[in-house]
C-alpha cells in the first residue's frame, strides 16, 4: 500500500472521487476492516486540510511514522 523513501518516510498515491477533492479541514483518513465494517477502525491519520488548488497540480498525500 505504501512505499518507503530513503529517509524512513512513507508514501502512497490516492486517486481523487469523481467530483474531486473535496476542500476544507479536519479531514483524517481511516483504515478501515472493510468497506461492510467501516466502524472497525485500524488506524487513522491526524487530522488535515485540504486547500484548492490550480487544477493541473498533482500533490501527492503523503504520511510519516515512528
Amino acid at each position: 500500500m505504501a512505499e518507503q523513501d530513503g529517509a524512513g518516510q512513507s508514501q502512497t498515491s490516492v486517486n481523487p472521487p469523481s467530483g474531486g477533492w473535496p476542500t476544507g479541514a479536519s479531514f483524517r483518513v481511516n483504515l478501515v476492516k472493510s468497506v461492510e465494517e467501516q466502524s472497525t477502525i485500524y488506524a487513522q491519520s491526524n487530522e488535515f486540510s485540504i486547500k484548492a488548488v490550480s487544477s493541473s497540480a498533482s500533490i501527492p498525500l503523503s504520511t510519516s511514522g515512528p
